[in-house]
């Protein structure tokens, strides 16, 4: 099958994931919040939970999601959600600090970069693997999973 073809499949599958995996609250559940650290991961969380969700990213348009520190009303939404979804893969260096600073055992963490037995070699540069997990819709099926 050609790169092109595997590229289509790999999309298709992860639009039929994302419509499958939609549903409404059942009577009297909230939404769960939802706090992510940049856009492609609140897109695929807002779709991944559909109605059953609220989502936020912490990294605003325009901002450069490498160099972002977050403020201490971020830290808040942090601390205030259900559940925080960051890259990882040293996409996002200040987390680890972040979370830290956090006094909550019940926030729901999740590290939706695939860790490097589930990549190829090829998706590696250099020795160093590349965190732009999303960018690859074939490595993006399985961030969908990890979220999900």
């Amino acid at each position: 099958m050609g790169r092109l073809s595997a590229a289509l499949v790999a999309f298709v599958l992860v639009a039929i994931t994302l419509a499958a995996c939609g549903g409404k609250p059942g009577p009297g559940e909230g939404k769960t919040e939802i706090v992510t650290t940049f856009y492609p991961l609140q897109f695929i969380a807002s779709r991944v939970g559909s109605d059953r969700v609220d989502v936020r990213s912490l990294v605003k348009p325009g901002v450069e999601a490498h160099d972002f520190e977050p403020t201490a009303t971020d830290l808040r939404a942090m601390s205030q959600a259900d559940v925080f979804i960051y890259n990882g893969l040293g996409f996002e260096p200040w987390v680890d600090r972040a979370l830290r600073s956090i006094e909550r055992d019940d926030l729901i963490v999740v590290e939706a970069g695939l860790p490097g037995d589930e990549r190829d070699a090829d998706h590696a540069e250099d020795g160093h693997e590349d965190p732009h997990v999303w960018l690859d819709p074939i490595l993006l099926i399985g961030q969908v999973a990890h979220i999900r």
